[in-house]
């Protein structure tokens, strides 16, 4: 019955009820997965409204449906733009680290669709926005050996913060003792305060983390 539904060119799919909620939304609230393949299968998902399925995945995110986003994943050819922010300027990876979605988060870094380098509203990186969070859970799953590799240390905020700036501002020192020992961050790159990260970690007066940057800087400035 609901395939002959989702097949009929009469049945408007994109109704919107009082609340704003079409039967895709209703479907995806309630985590069926029987019926969100169906409405995914029936290629009409959006042909008549905004909803598309890539918004869908931001639904998802924001209800912590972690079985729906993995079934959404197995159809991600049909995605037109994953990586597209919602209206807060958020992306789905941004979403799920601001909501603490630890396993979602760890399933979205997996996926080559995603673009973890992505800028938020605040042109934060979901990894300057992991530990703005101070999530160590999810801090933890950024910088795993296949996935290290693929980030963008040297992305400033709005702030002018780069990770190893928002580390040591968040008080993170093992996070930021990795980032300078990775030897992919610019030491040099100033804040909004013309402040590197050698001068905040002077201003915290951790001396094992000025001698690291110290170091670490004069065998930048070798020839």
């Amino acid at each position: 019955m609901v395939t002959l539904l989702l097949s009929s060119k009469k049945v408007n799919l994109n109704h919107v009820d009082a609340e704003g909620n079409t039967p895709f939304h209703l479907a995806i609230h309630q985590g069926s997965l029987e019926m969100i393949q169906l409405f995914i299968e029936s290629e009409r998902v959006g042909e008549d409204a905004d909803f598309t399925l890539d918004q869908a995945v931001h639904y998802a995110v924001l209800l912590g449906s972690l079985d729906v986003i993995k079934l959404f994943f197995q159809f991600e050819k049909k995605f037109k733009n994953i990586n597209r922010p919602d209206c807060k300027g958020d992306t789905v990876l941004h979403n799920a680290v601001f909501n603490d979605h630890v396993e979602m988060v760890q399933f979205l870094l997996q996926s080559q669709t995603i673009d973890i380098n992505a800028l938020d509203g605040l042109n934060r990186t979901p990894f300057l926005l992991a530990i703005a969070k101070g999530n160590l859970d999810i801090i933890k799953w950024f910088i795993q050996p296949n996935i290290q590799e693929r980030l963008n240390l040297n992305s400033t905020d709005v702030n002018g913060y780069t990770a190893l700036h928002a580390a040591i501002m968040h008080n993170h020192i093992a996070l930021a003792k990795w980032i300078i020992k990775s030897g992919r961050i610019d030491l040099i790159i100033t804040d909004y305060q013309v402040n590197t990260p050698l001068d905040l970690a002077k201003l915290r007066g951790d001396v094992d983390l000025i001698n690291l940057l110290t170091q670490a800087e004069g065998q930048h400035n070798l020839p």
